[in-house]
């Protein structure tokens, strides 16, 4: 979700990148005054779509005894999920993540789908 001191995209990591990857749209590039440039990659959620996870999240509701209230962990002014508990996040991870993130391109949410079942075959 591009929360800021959470993301471990830096200079870095993206340098790693041009080396390892064959994404050249998220290699580093040079602006004006020769200032380096960092693409916004295509998997992250722009602010408007971050701002609809949460609103999504504080309006759910899900069984009784099934999880807690995901409401209470979602913060609203830095758009961001904090505090959740270690149940909550299984249960996001393994049911509510491909739901939230369906505004993903395809090659981007097919392997969270695949990644929240294997959590899922994991649990059970």
């Amino acid at each position: 979700m591009d929360v800021p001191g959470k993301i471990k995209d830096d200079v870095k990591a993206r340098l790693d990148m041009t080396e390892m990857c064959d994404q050249s749209e998220l290699n580093l590039r040079h602006g004006v005054n020769r200032r380096t440039l960092k693409p916004k990659a295509f998997y992250a959620l722009s602010l408007d779509k971050r701002k609809g996870v949460c609103e999504w999240a504080q309006q759910l509701t899900m069984p009784d005894a099934h999880c807690s209230y995901i409401a209470n962990y979602v913060d609203m002014k830095s758009t961001k999920f904090q505090n959740m508990k270690s149940h909550d996040c299984h249960v996001f991870l393994q049911t509510l993540m491909p739901i939230a993130f369906r505004a993903l391109p395809d090659n981007v949410l097919e392997p969270l789908v695949e990644l929240s079942g294997f959590f899922r075959n994991l649990c059970s």
